[in-house]
């Protein structure tokens, strides 16, 4: 048997439901307050439902006993700058392709000119 903890790491409250462990645990949710956490005993994974007041989002996970989990706005935040550097990435490869095509197109008839000209 170990203890999971969700903590709160958002701005609103949360509210959070984990699933029964035993005949004697709640199935119901519980209020966590930002910067708050909340427990749970159990001796195997159990799925964890979550309600974001800020956002009105659902998040579900799998925990097991031992666990801490935050729920925060980090995960969006990392896909959203994954995103963006991707993006940027794209957008450099695709500016670096065209200088190198505009400059071989200008720069081919000026080679060719010093070319024939040595002869």
């Amino acid at each position: 048997m170990g203890t999971i903890t969700i903590n709160n790491r958002t701005s609103s409250a949360i509210h959070v439901r984990i699933t029964p462990g035993g005949s004697s645990d709640e199935e119901r949710f519980f209020d966590i307050n930002p910067g708050g956490s909340e427990n749970w005993g159990r001796g195997h994974w159990q799925v964890c439902f979550v309600l974001r007041d800020d956002t009105g989002e659902t998040e579900t996970f799998v925990v097991k006993p031992g666990d801490s989990r935050d729920s925060d706005t980090s995960r969006i935040v990392r896909r959203f700058v994954f995103l963006l550097l991707i993006t940027v990435i794209f957008l450099l490869l695709t500016l670096f392709v065209f200088v190198v095509l505009t400059l071989f197109t200008l720069l081919r008839p000026l080679c060719h000119f010093f070319l024939t000209s040595i002869n």
